[in-house]
């Protein structure tokens, strides 16, 4: 889906809070972001710029483009040039504007997004980890990656778009095919119901999982303990467990790609438990028999380059 990135003025110009370090690094974490899109995603996206947001002070003292020209590098200069010249189209919608054509609307057939720089410490401090209703990218908080994974949440299309899209916007994760088939069963299909769950989920696995495991020390972890830590800490439905039923494993052993060039399979027991449909969702289900999981393995040097390997979505395995 295409997606217009706005730059204005007043979503660019200095909080009045942050150091100058702070405001520079996240103009670098920016040009860094875009390099992605310049490259390698242009047809999917339009750069949409305020004519007055050059002069706009991202620091007292320091224009919009003398902080490009004195703070970031000669491949960062060039993809912000790129931008703000060759890229890009002339706006002149004012800030109130921009954030009202950036909520989501179900039959959007594009969606129109805010780029933000500076933004004043109270509302940071009320943002959830990803949100689906209202599009914006806020620097050194998400990224693009996460307005793709918001549009994906909003719009997963089939199984197979879907997955196809989780390997491009999760790069910590690693999908098997099985992914494609788990997301529809006999009595649900989970795009249907809850998109924008499984979106928050895979986001948190893919950005905080290894964080949490790493935070529980060397010694072998205590499985359990680790994914209902995770699972507070990111505000899931149900804290995560492990499948014990020895009848399942067979289920829940999946092949991957090794570090040898063949395939080694491996048992995804550790699950993710969704409880409630997405708060857009106008389907009704019997709760007795909703009970979609996501089922993975912590990971393994050895395999898809250590990535956390997602065996399964959606259906619970019985």
């Amino acid at each position: 889906m295409l997606a217009n990135l706005y730059l204005h003025k007043d979503a660019v110009a200095y909080n009045g809070i942050d150091s100058k370090e702070q405001v520079m690094s996240k103009m670098r974490s920016f040009a860094d972001d875009m390099r992605h899109v310049v490259y390698s995603y242009r047809e999917e996206n339009v750069f949409c710029v305020s004519c007055d947001i050059f002069a706009c002070e991202v620091y007292e003292g320091i224009s919009f483009v003398d902080s490009i020209k004195e703070y970031l590098d000669g491949d960062q200069q060039g993809i912000m040039y790129s931008i703000l010249a060759n890229t890009s189209e002339e706006h002149n919608y004012s800030i109130e504007e921009l954030q009202s054509l950036s909520q989501y609307r179900p039959d959007e057939q594009e969606i129109n997004t805010l780029i933000v720089l500076n933004r004043c410490q109270e509302r940071k401090n009320h943002r959830q980890y990803i949100q689906f209703n209202n599009y914006e990218v806020i620097y050194d908080q998400s990224s693009w990656f996460s307005l793709r994974r918001q549009i994906l949440g909003n719009h997963p299309g089939q199984p197979p778009y879907f997955i196809q899209e989780c390997k491009k916007y999760f790069q910590n994760l690693a999908f098997h095919d099985h992914c494609i088939e788990s997301l529809c069963d006999e009595s649900y299909n989970y795009l249907e119901i809850i998109p924008r769950r499984i979106v928050y989920y895979l986001s948190c696995l893919n950005d905080g999982f290894k964080d949490i495991l790493v935070s529980h020390g060397d010694r072998a972890p205590d499985a359990n303990s680790v994914l209902a830590d995770f699972s507070g800490q990111f505000g899931l439905d149900e804290p995560g467990s492990i499948e014990r039923d020895v009848r399942k494993k067979p289920s829940l052993t999946f092949s991957f790609n090794s570090k040898d060039a063949g395939k080694k399979e491996m048992l995804c027991e550790p699950h993710l438990k969704i409880s409630q449909i997405d708060s857009n969702c106008s389907t009704s289900v019997n709760y007795s028999t909703f009970h979609p999981r996501i089922y993975f393995h912590f990971g393994d040097n050895s395999v898809e380059n250590g990535r956390i390997l997602i065996g399964s979505i959606g259906k619970h395995i019985s």
